[in-house]
């Protein structure tokens, strides 16, 4: 991290990179190996956790980073930095992994990409998630996840969105909400609206508004006619009763 200037510690110039990251769970990995980059856990779920980390691997040397450096980077000066900063330092004399890791260990790393995430789709952003409960977490294809607004410190109310950017523009038919699937309804979305565009900085007015019944099934919003759009951003205007919170278990799309 020589040419990506930080602290010890994550402060601002990590909330970028860390919005368009998923954690490794190491605890498979030897346990002398220290990442280079490491998440602290909460206490619910105290793993080994990282986002950047290198091992000798089958003879070479590896460095594995779960931060998204490859996409809009034009648009993420911070991300583009950071991927400059560890390829400077793979290609110089002082890359030289300590720790031996065998292929069986890394491949273990990784699973199956999400539907979403198969189309290129990756979340921009939401107006609030609790920590551990972020926006990503509705695009996984896992229903045990799933976003969710702050409920520890401030308790933010209506209304609450979530941002998506499915990487090019495409011809949608409808977006999908699941509602959190654990038996616990706070967060379930009553009142919602969909914006569409091709431009991220013109929104306009709604596609779709409307509201769901007080149920765990997935939820269809049809579009009209089929719309051309990149960027998605879906908005629950309000919740059931007094529930000022927001959660979605998985959000997707259908296309044409």
């Amino acid at each position: 991290l020589t040419l990506f200037p930080t602290d010890y510690h994550s402060n601002w110039q990590w909330s970028e990179p860390i919005r368009h990251a998923a954690a490794m769970i190491l605890d498979d990995l030897p346990k002398q190996l220290r990442p280079i980059v490491q998440v602290v856990p909460d206490w619910f779920e105290p793993k080994r956790l990282g986002l950047v980390f290198e091992a000798k691997v089958g003879g070479g040397s590896l460095l594995v980073c779960s931060v998204n450096l490859r996409d809009n980077l034009q648009q993420r000066p911070v991300a583009r930095q950071l991927k400059h900063s560890l390829l400077a330092y793979m290609t110089s004399e002082n890359f030289k992994p300590g720790i031996e890791v065998n292929m069986e260990a890394i491949q273990s790393l990784f699973r199956e990409l999400s539907s979403m995430q198969k189309l290129g789709a990756m979340v921009m952003g939401t107006d609030s998630f609790e920590t551990g409960y972020d926006g990503v977490k509705a695009m996984d294809d896992i229903p045990s996840t799933l976003w969710h607004t702050q409920w520890s410190g401030q308790q933010p109310g209506h209304p609450h969105e979530i941002r998506i950017d499915l990487g090019k523009v495409m011809q949608l038919k409808a977006l999908t909400y699941l509602p959190r699937q654990d038996g616990n309804q706070n967060g379930w979305i009553k009142g919602y609206a969909l914006y569409l565009t091709e431009n991220q900085d013109q929104w306009g007015e709604p596609v779709a508004k409307g509201e769901f019944e007080k149920t765990s099934v997935l939820k269809t919003v049809e579009l009209p006619e089929p719309l051309k759009a990149q960027y998605i951003r879906f908005v629950a205007t309000s919740g059931f009763g007094n529930d000022v919170y927001t959660s979605a278990s998985e959000i997707s799309v259908i296309i044409e």
